[in-house]
């Protein structure tokens, strides 16, 4: 006598509630032949029957399979510091997960999720978004000060220009570019030396005629035969004897120029003995003299003054 197997009465049973051939199979671990065997041997195969209906086998597994996988997820979420609160359907539905850190809940698909709150994410871009906010305004701030003071400094740069004394190198008076400007019509004007256009032609005139007399001194000496030494000036013969004239023993004045020229008592160079009277231009042979005295006496050896 034929002993039927354990299995006989799941493979009717689950038959019998409308399971397909596959899915006894894939539930009791059997193979075709021996679930079509038992049902023919119990008159309950139909061999026009879809294998693929949906029955209440595979519902039974599938909750089985849902009971585990939510029991999987609960413990996953736990070791990630999360909790499950609802709502759980599948792995590819959403349900609603609280982070035990911060106590929010939020809805995430379990089979998405990486463990991280999404708003404690939010929070840190937030914060993030605010700290360059701040930097930003800092920046802003700064730069605003940083033109603010480079516009004062602008401003009294601009009013030292305008406003600051100058000394006329040639009328010595005092002056300012403002006036400067107002008076000639010029812009932008940073350095100067002369309170006016008329003062800065004369006093070139004057250096004109003061190297046409060096010059001048060169060609008489070469014109005589007689010796030259260069470097003598005007400037570096009064450092060595003073302002006093050789010749009338008045005091010569820098001041005394007359319509861009030298005046009666602008100081000059002299020679004790003339060059065309076979006098050297050297340092022992020239002294201080009024520019009139030295006009004066030309090229006489004995001069005397007021004579």
């Amino acid at each position: 006598m034929l002993i039927e197997p354990e299995f006989v009465s799941d493979v009717i049973e689950m038959y019998q509630a409308g399971a397909s051939q596959k899915e006894i199979v894939e539930v009791l671990n059997i193979s075709y032949c021996q679930c079509r065997y038992w049902l023919k041997k119990n008159g309950l195969y139909d061999p026009k029957r879809r294998q693929h209906n949906i029955s209440f086998a595979r519902s039974k597994a599938n909750d089985n399979k849902r009971n585990r996988s939510e029991s999987q997820m609960i413990q996953n979420l736990l070791n990630q510091g999360f909790a499950y609160v609802s709502g759980y359907k599948n792995r590819a539905s959403e349900c609603v997960i609280r982070h035990t850190a911060c106590g929010r809940s939020f809805e995430r698909v379990p089979l998405y999720f990486k463990g991280e709150c999404p708003l404690c994410k939010q929070d840190e871009i937030d914060t993030k978004r605010q700290l360059k906010r701040m930097k930003s305004d800092e920046w802003k701030r700064k730069a605003e000060e940083q033109r603010e003071t480079k516009q004062k400094q602008e401003e009294l740069k601009e009013y030292h220009r305008l406003y600051d004394a100058h000394i006329c190198v040639w009328c010595n008076k005092i002056f300012t570019i403002k006036e400067y400007e107002e008076r000639e019509g010029k812009r932008n004007v940073y350095t100067l030396s002369h309170c006016s256009i008329e003062c800065k032609e004369q006093h070139k005139k004057f250096l004109l005629k003061r190297n046409r007399n060096h010059g001048h001194h060169r060609k008489r000496a070469r014109k005589h035969g007689v010796e030259y030494i260069p470097g003598i000036t005007l400037e570096k013969l009064v450092n060595r004897d003073g302002l006093t004239c050789a010749l009338c023993g008045g005091l010569c004045d820098w001041n005394d120029k007359r319509y861009g020229d030298c005046g009666p008592l602008y100081p000059s160079i002299d020679h004790i003995t003339p060059i065309s009277k076979g006098g050297a231009h050297t340092w022992d042979n020239v002294q201080v003299a009024h520019f009139e005295c030295n006009s004066a006496k030309r090229d006489r050896l004995d001069y005397i003054c007021g004579a």
